[in-house]
């Protein structure tokens, strides 16, 4: 069966790189900016989808590794002819390989998916959930075909433009990928979140052309057993809608609350951090305390007090010697001072009383003239001299000097 399937895709499919599409799609049939809030995009919070239409956008969270998550919108309408725009960006947080689309001509268990990843690369495929999928792009890889040109790096719009089975693909007005699906005639529409992937869907435009009927859905047998299981579905899709009015109203908050516990939870490992750093600085504290009251090198803590009041009292007293010794050299100073002025009189004094005598004795030289030396040597004969006196006081009275100027 698998095999079958692969080949009966392979033989209904048909590639080209050429624009196979020619119509006119002038009607819009569904034109969401997500400008208010509705009902039309369901509201997921669980452990591994979150999605939420906030104003501007509807945000996608798949925090599921393995495995993407499709959403169905509640359009209600079904058509095979038409061109879907999707303008999505991706989180700045999230990795390159997060993926976002568009899934069509969704019908039971089959649809062809349209995906952009946050690398500027799109994939299209046919996928099942009960087959193998099949890749239209790159084939012999995983799907994914890089193209930097067309992609910009935040918004890109994706437009898929379909007619009598043929498919062209877009990414920002730049042509991409064209390809013929005869197995899938119509179905629905839905969004599609890759796993590991945080996304928002900025708008969703749906036209289509004026000449162009609505596809209708054909209604389920009225059979008993159809209507009992109808009754179950209805009491499931009652219960599920309460839940989700409940969940809708406190998603906000919830979310709100969950940035909370995040900060909290930063703040709280911050401070465990420092509270870890405080706590060994002190167990160093007490482990020295426990050393010092223990005694060092013999001294317990309060004899270290102690020595150091002593210490402090010798410094007190040393500082009040000091105070005294400065006071009695500045005394001593003083006085070398008045000595020095004394000394500086006294010199001045003696200087004089010596040019005096100096005076004196060029004063009696002149008076002796030339014969002062006899005239000393008979004052040495008559047994004083006027060189060598005695200790008796010299007596001028019985000497007559003769004046040579007589």
């Amino acid at each position: 069966m698998k095999y079958f399937f692969l080949i009966c895709g392979l033989t209904l499919s048909f590639f080209t790189n050429g624009q196979l599409v020619n119509s006119t799609f002038d009607k819009i049939v569904i034109e969401e900016n997500f400008s208010y809030l509705n009902k039309n995009w369901p509201y997921i919070f669980n452990t591994e989808n979150l999605t939420i239409m906030q104003p501007g956008h509807y945000e996608m969270m798949r925090k599921n590794q393995k495995t993407g998550n499709y959403i169905f919108p509640k359009f209600g309408k079904q058509f095979n002819s038409f061109e879907l725009m999707y303008a999505v960006s991706f989180s700045k947080k999230t990795h390159k390989e997060a993926s976002s689309g568009v899934l069509l001509m969704a019908k039971e268990e089959v649809g062809i998916l349209v995906e952009v990843n946050n690398n500027s690369s799109y994939r299209v495929q046919k996928v099942s959930s009960s087959e193998e999928n099949i890749l239209y792009t790159n084939s012999e890889g995983d799907g994914w075909v890089k193209n930097k040109k067309a992609f910009n790096k935040n918004i890109n719009i994706l437009k898929v433009r379909t007619a009598g089975k043929k498919y062209d693909i877009y990414i920002n007005d730049n042509f991409l990928y064209s390809f013929t699906e005869l197995s899938l005639n119509s179905g629905n529409i839905g969004v599609y979140i890759g796993p590991n992937s945080h996304a928002y869907i900025k708008s969703f435009v749906l036209k289509t052309s004026s000449e162009v009927s609505e596809v209708k859905e054909a209604k389920p047998s009225d059979s008993p057993e159809m209507k009992v299981q109808l009754r179950i579905k209805q009491a499931e899709i009652d219960r599920l809608k309460a839940m989700l009015d409940n969940n809708s109203k406190n998603v906000r908050e919830n979310m709100e609350l969950q940035s909370q516990i995040e900060q909290l939870n930063l703040l709280i490992e911050r401070k465990n951090k420092y509270i870890d750093s405080v706590e060994n600085i002190n167990a160093e504290l007490s482990y020295f305390k426990k050393a010092i009251g223990d005694r060092i090198n013999g001294t317990s803590i309060d004899g270290v007090y102690e020595k150091i009041k002593d210490l402090r009292r010798d410094s007190a007293a040393l500082s009040q010697n000091l105070n005294i010794v400065k006071e009695s050299n500045a005394n001593k100073q003083k006085e070398l001072g008045d000595l020095r002025n004394k000394y500086e009189v006294l010199k001045k004094r003696n200087e004089a009383e010596i040019q005096f005598l100096l005076r004196q004795i060029d004063w009696i030289n002149q008076k002796f003239g030339t014969d002062s030396i006899g005239k000393i040597d008979s004052l040495r004969s008559m047994g004083t001299g006027y060189l060598y006196p005695d200790r008796r006081p010299f007596k001028f009275k019985n000497i007559q000097l003769k004046n040579k100027y007589a």
